[in-house]
């Protein structure tokens, strides 16, 4: 049978018709590219094991375990949290290498990150609403985090950092946070910001130099 892609609301000369398609990982519009919600959930499913993983699943046992106590400023399985989610949408990129690249001065990266298995994504609105998830899923471990130190240790101190930040200056006081004498090694990861740099090497280098070597979209 035949059915057609289009807009919502348009009339259709057949029957059947449909507002979008998936196609391997992509969700297809007739507006934009973006990345299927079956895929969304498995990214954000990993996120969120990695927030739990560190943040959480320590302090959940019998004594605490694997873990060490947030003092003057520095969280080191915050950290470790942040690092471990970079890596898995960037790849091994790190914050300054990307802003660099996007302000031109780097001419060439290699992508190895999730998202650079959807290099032809061009949804943009997708990558700002995963940030905001990002925001919210990391604020909602912190404050679990705190409730559960704070169950074993009623008299941590909770007014330092991460724990003293509200959503609105989560990515700004991560940003600016010098941790272990480098600074941007806690900044917050972005989809926007890997999907913006993916975008511009797409375009100036082309597909084969920007997708995930693994991807196997020609096979």
């Amino acid at each position: 049978g035949i059915s057609l892609l289009q807009k919502k609301g348009m009339p259709s000369e057949f029957f059947r018709k449909k507002e979008r398609i998936e196609f391997v990982g992509y969700k297809i519009t007739t507006e934009h590219i973006g990345i299927k919600d079956y895929s969304i959930n498995k990214i954000k499913k990993q996120i969120s094991y990695l927030l739990y993983r560190n943040l959480i699943q320590p302090w959940k046992s019998v004594p605490p375990r694997n873990t060490s106590l947030p003092a003057n400023g520095k969280d080191r399985d915050f950290l470790t949290a942040i690092m471990q989610i970079r890596r898995y949408l960037y790849g091994n990129l790190t914050e300054i290498t990307l802003q660099k690249y996007l302000n031109g001065t780097y001419k060439k990266l290699t992508f190895k990150g999730i998202m650079s298995f959807y290099p032809l994504i061009n949804d943009e609105e997708q990558m700002i609403e995963l940030d905001r998830w990002l925001i919210s899923t990391i604020m909602n471990s912190l404050r679990l985090r705190k409730r559960l130190i704070l169950n074993r240790l009623p008299n941590f101190n909770t007014n330092q950092f991460p724990f003293n930040i509200g959503k609105g200056k989560l990515i700004e006081e991560c940003k600016k946070s010098i941790q272990y004498g480098k600074k941007r090694l806690i900044e917050i990861p972005s989809f926007r910001k890997i999907f913006q740099a993916i975008k511009k090497g797409l375009i100036a280098e082309g597909i084969e130099k920007v997708m995930h070597p693994d991807s196997g979209y020609y096979e």
